[in-house]
């Protein structure tokens, strides 16, 4: 089994076309076992455990609390675009859907790097 795919380009050099798909289901794999793992562990919770004493009691909260900021919304939004488009050009593709997808596919990846 190979776990990546190359070919020749017209010059006779190999290059490197994509991972194996068999690669893509062990990704889907150990995604769900980290899931499951990561569910159970936080369900799992000790009941006396202690609580932070620098959390202030309900009393002393103010009305509306401010959990992030505009910029630190604006970048989280711009990445999720970002890998959503990277995972659509990546794979659609793939289905024989033909757009350019190549230009797209390397300017959300320059945002993303961004």
């Amino acid at each position: 089994m190979d776990f990546v795919r190359r070919a020749r380009n017209p010059w006779g050099d190999e290059v490197l076309l994509g991972l194996s798909w068999d690669l893509f289901w062990a990704a889907v794999v150990a995604g769900a076992i980290f899931i499951v793992v990561h569910a159970y562990l936080s369900w799992k919770k000790k009941p006396g455990a202690p609580t932070n004493p620098s959390v202030p009691a309900a009393g002393e909260l103010p009305e509306k609390i401010e959990r992030h900021g505009r910029s630190a919304r604006i970048s989280h939004w711009i990445l999720a675009v970002a890998v959503l488009v990277l995972l659509v050009t990546a794979f659609v593709p793939i289905l024989g859907l033909q757009f350019p997808w190549v230009t797209i596919h390397w300017i959300a990846g320059v945002v993303l790097t961004i």
